[in-house]
């Protein structure tokens, strides 16, 4: 049964994120508001943030302090490709970049509608690419992604392998947002249980990204995509949430193509609860379960062989802490 905090943190949505985002607004407006809630939020002291300078995407580098991290994160914010960026999503990647442990790159990738696709995708490959002429191996590469980062990370996996680029060792999806025509059944029969979409916002996001390309061309959207030669996957979602389909066609599909692929569902959290890892026992628990995936991709690289990694601290003290 889902935590009390987490059945507070639906209403809490519900009343004001999903209201929000279904009246009618300039995206600008929605940027806004988004980047306004995001400067309030403090890092863990135990991390640094550094603007990268030198990179073709603007970007951002979080670290650990003590100079304790091994492999790197590429990471993909979500936002439903018109709105998020590295300052709105570092909840999230300093939980990461501090538990994994890596550096990790976060780029602020153009968004829809001003750039459509496939401005996003080319951003994502040219900050990959970017990491791998710095001198990066491969195999000391992960990849993570949140909803629309979610399905930018399989656009580039896909992408990447149709060029016959290198892999990353292994990738991550959160609550992704894998299907831009939006047909998947779980947008109408989880409308009321999702505490942040409806299907019609969805629909709306997708038209605005896609432009003059088909919805369903495999790197618009990667559930129509062949992951043939994928590297291991693990995906994420909830079973109250509108995208819940998006997530489980694409782990369906990788599985049938021989893909490594862990499919989590979690009941009854919102869309990426990952990113309130400070205030609910589940997100806590879900990121926990990525780095551990992630970090048992890169061991079997044999790069963290001799990372330092903590235990994990109580809920209670974690909280304590960053409250």
């Amino acid at each position: 049964m889902p935590s009390f905090r987490s059945r507070i943190l639906n209403v809490l949505l519900k009343q004001t994120v999903k209201k929000q985002l279904t009246k009618a607004a300039e995206i600008a407006d929605v940027r806004e508001r988004v980047e306004s809630r995001a400067a309030r939020y403090t890092p863990p002291k135990s991390v640094m943030i550094e603007k990268e300078q030198g990179a073709p995407v603007p970007a951002e580098w979080v670290k650990r302090r003590d100079g304790k991290s091994v492999g790197t994160l590429l990471y993909l914010h979500g936002g439903g490709y018109q709105f998020g960026s590295p300052v709105s999503h570092r909840p999230l990647t300093t939980y990461l970049a501090r538990r994994l442990p890596a550096q990790t790159f976060v780029p602020d990738y153009r968004l829809a509608p001003e750039h459509k696709f496939p401005c996003g995708l080319d951003d994502a490959i040219a900050s990959y690419d970017w990491l791998i002429d710095r001198g990066i191996d491969p195999s000391e590469i992960v990849v993570a992604g949140d909803s629309a980062g979610g399905g930018l990370t399989m656009a580039l996996l896909l992408a990447l392998r149709d060029r016959e680029r290198p892999l990353p060792a292994a990738a991550a999806l959160l609550s992704p947002y894998t299907d831009v025509a939006a047909t998947g059944a779980s947008l109408e029969l989880n409308e009321k249980t999702c505490a942040m979409f409806t299907a019609d916002l969805i629909k709306n996001v997708g038209d605005a990204y896609h432009g003059e390309y088909d919805a369903k061309h495999p790197l618009v959207s990667p559930v129509y995509a062949d992951p043939t030669g994928l590297p291991p996957l693990l995906i994420h979602a909830s079973s109250h949430e509108c995208l819940l389909d998006d997530a489980t066609r694409v782990a369906t599909r990788a599985e049938r193509a021989g893909v490594d692929v862990t499919l989590k569902l979690w009941e009854g959290m919102p869309h990426v609860w990952h990113i309130f890892n400070a205030y609910v026992p589940e997100s806590r628990q879900a990121c926990e379960e990525v780095t551990a995936f992630l970090r048992s991709e890169l061991t079997a690289g044999d790069v963290l062989h001799q990372a330092p990694v903590a235990e994990p601290e109580s809920f209670e003290t974690h909280a304590a802490k960053i409250a």
